[in-house]
């Protein structure tokens, strides 16, 4: 061994107890080995969780317009319905109607 591991040698056996430093080496090994593993799992796109539709419609809108814009999609897209900005505020189109950005027309 050379003089700087030797020196290391010596700092751990007085820093700490042998049961210690196998604690140690333990949980460096384990923390190796977790990244390397959440590298892998990770590098899965199937196992990332998609955006919620709602959510990115209405991330451009402020405020209280923002939350109605939200609540309208919770309800309306479920159904088949689509989400309509008006000058009042947020409507839900039922399926078979279009919005027209005053209200909803059939098709």
């Amino acid at each position: 061994m050379d003089e700087f591991g030797l020196r290391v040698a010596r700092q751990v056996a007085v820093a700490t107890s042998r049961r210690g430093f196998l604690s140690w080496v333990g949980r460096g090994a384990a923390a190796a080995l977790g990244v390397a593993t959440a590298g892998v799992l990770l590098g899965n796109r199937e196992a990332q969780a998609a955006p919620n539709p709602c959510a990115v419609l209405c991330a451009d809108q402020p405020g209280a317009r923002g939350a109605q814009c939200r609540q309208v999609c919770k309800r309306c897209v479920p159904g088949g319905g689509s989400v309509c900005f008006t000058q009042s505020g947020v409507i839900c189109c039922p399926e078979g109607t279009i919005c027209t950005g005053t209200g909803c027309e059939e098709i």
